[in-house]
């Protein structure tokens, strides 16, 4: 590396978020280059969980040159005091992006007063931070020209949606002056969504200048049509067990909105999802490039979801998919997420099983690996760095069990959700793990979500056994109706590089396999107070202990950042809020 000029080394470097560039002036001393303009002007600490035990202000104004930085993005450190967020703002003199979804800054006055340099904002607030002083203090904001506001409610408390915009003076200053809006209203709860519809065409009558108007909305809605007002349907889908999510904007150069389809393989087995769902398979942005130029010749996906509320299992669907994700437009997918009938091999070859006796001949399915028709998709879609197989409750065999030791091809893979099916008892981790593994192949695989559709103890043990090659893992998520809890842990405790940051475990019974003999005095009977003696102050660390998954949702105080791992919400094709 001494013997490369310069000018290369930035070059690579560039490829590096702030956060690995911090870590490898760490193991490298002799190269600082946290001091390069062009390498630090963009600072995404965001979901950085390991950050809390370092200074969060000492890191970005000491390490870095603060006057190079232009955004700064801190969404999901929740720990850090509003306080100390607004002294770093306040301290980068050149700042021009902020995005600090999910922390403790909002729209107060103190907040909007280190906001005044800013072109592009993205905050969250709580539905009472609009007071009468926040009038006055908005009046600053004439830089502003994006705005997102994500709102939350508190559950037990009276939130009208309807008049916050149309009636509220002091949001309709804050976002009177701005270019690009966006609104997202999150955290409305089903019960009170249900009873007191939101009137969504309202807020887009209050505010005149809207660009871009977002919704994720909790439960079903309406068709609306907001052509009057100027803005258009770019991005609509619910997914399964996710949320409506709808996104309006204002289009220049319209065309004919109908899509124009040609003849070719990839075009008609898109036709057939336009007829099939009113959501298709891609994200936001290839949505609205497909609305714009009326074709997708051109269209190089980064996200597909063909896991769609109305589960469609028929050869010409299964067909279509896998002609999609065979074409070149799916080269750089990066995003995945389907069910296990595309694993079917619909050419399948049967074998007879010699037998003697009066015993019937067994038919079974012959599958090899490097045969599997799904083996053709995977070599085209090697760029993936999130994957989602979900369980089609029609399909099963050892046709769609030999398609998952696939997954090893993804070697970018930094996310995998997998439904376990039943039939699956663990030897594919055992073996798989070791030779050609997922945590070794898949070296930068960071999250592992497993949900175990049925009982299925053999898988679990193997797992528990295998978890120890799992070398850069963060994250871990488990469903399994009985779950051996020490042997899990050994398991866990067993990874020679101890990165791992969140564990979630979602089960009906805990099971030990050993008793303690000796008798302790009992000092707690309450296994959340125990767990609470380990966070030692640190504010960062959470641990609860709750019989019902619904409990964290709500007033309950775990933070927003962590209801991912925890309500295991799909991420492909889905609105992001870094995408805006």
């Amino acid at each position: 590396m001494d013997r490369l000029p310069q000018e290369i080394l930035w070059e690579i470097l560039s490829y590096l978020n702030i956060y690995d560039l911090l870590q490898f002036s760490e193991a490298y001393r002799n190269y600082n280059f946290l001091k390069e303009k062009h390498l630090i002007r963009i600072v995404d600490l965001s979901r950085r969980f390991e950050l809390q035990k370092v200074n969060l202000y000492t890191l970005v104004t000491k390490d870095l040159t603060s006057s190079y930085i232009k955004v700064l993005n801190v969404s999901c450190l929740y720990w850090i005091s509003a306080d100390q967020l607004r002294r770093l703002i306040k301290q980068l003199e050149n700042l021009e992006i902020l995005y600090a979804i999910d922390t403790k800054l909002g729209m107060k006055d103190k907040d909007i007063d280190e906001y005044v340099k800013l072109k592009k904002l993205a905050v969250t607030v709580e539905d009472n931070q609009f007071y009468h002083s926040t009038v006055i203090a908005s009046q600053q904001l004439k830089n502003l020209k994006s705005l997102c506001l994500k709102f939350t409610q508190k559950k037990g408390r009276v939130f009208r949606h309807l008049f916050i915009f149309s009636r509220n003076e002091a949001v309709r200053r804050v976002v009177g002056n701005t270019v690009l809006i966006h609104i997202i209203i999150n955290n409305v709860y089903d019960e009170y969504e249900s009873n007191y519809r939101i009137d969504y065409s309202r807020l887009v009558i209050a505010l005149k200048r809207l660009n871009k108007f977002v919704i994720k909305s909790k439960v079903a809605l309406p068709y609306y049509d907001f052509k009057c007002d100027g803005l258009l349907s770019t991005f609509a889908c619910k997914r399964c067990d996710s949320a409506t999510e709808l996104i309006f904007g204002k289009v220049k150069n319209q065309r004919d909105p109908f899509l124009i389809l040609g003849e070719s393989d990839l075009e008609r087995c898109w036709e057939l999802f336009e007829n099939l769902h009113k959501d298709l398979p891609c994200g936001a942005k290839e949505s609205k490039q497909i609305y714009m130029k009326k074709a997708i010749k051109e269209i190089y996906f980064e996200d597909l979801n063909f896991c769609h509320a109305v589960i469609l299992c028929n050869t010409k669907y299964i067909s279509a998919a896998l002609q999609i994700l065979s074409a070149k437009n799916s080269t750089k997918l990066k995003r995945l997420s389907f069910r296990s009938c595309l694993f079917q091999d619909t050419h399948k070859q049967t074998r007879d099983e010699k037998t003697s006796g009066f015993k019937k001949p067994r038919r079974g399915v012959q599958i090899n690996t490097d045969t599997h028709p799904f083996r053709s998709v995977a070599d085209n879609i090697k760029c993936l760095t999130e994957l989602e197989i979900f369980i089609c409750p029609g399909c099963s065999g050892e046709a769609v069990l030999s398609a998952y030791p696939l997954i090893q091809i993804f070697e970018n893979l930094q996310k995998l959700t997998l439904d376990v099916p039943i039939l699956m008892d663990g030897l594919f981790f055992k073996e798989y793990f070791r030779n050609f593994s997922v945590f070794t192949k898949c070296q930068c695989l960071e999250s592992l979500n497993l949900n175990c559709v049925g009982q299925n103890g053999k898988f679990l043990l193997n797992l528990c056994q295998n978890l120890k090659y799992a070398r850069n893992l963060r994250d871990f998520r488990l469903e399994h109706k009985d779950i051996v809890i020490d042997k899990l842990f050994d398991g866990l405790n067993g990874m020679e590089h101890k990165r791992l940051l969140r564990v979630f475990l979602k089960c009906d019974n805990l099971q030990y396999t050993c008793e303690t003999i000796k008798i302790q005095p009992r000092k707690n009977s309450n296994i959340q107070k125990i767990l609470n003696n380990s966070k030692k102050g640190n504010p960062a660390k959470v641990f609860y202990v709750k019989n019902d998954v619904s409990a964290f949702m709500g007033v309950f105080p775990i933070p927003a950042a962590h209801h991912d791992i925890i309500f295991n919400y799909t991420n492909v094709s889905v609105i992001r809020i870094d995408e805006f």
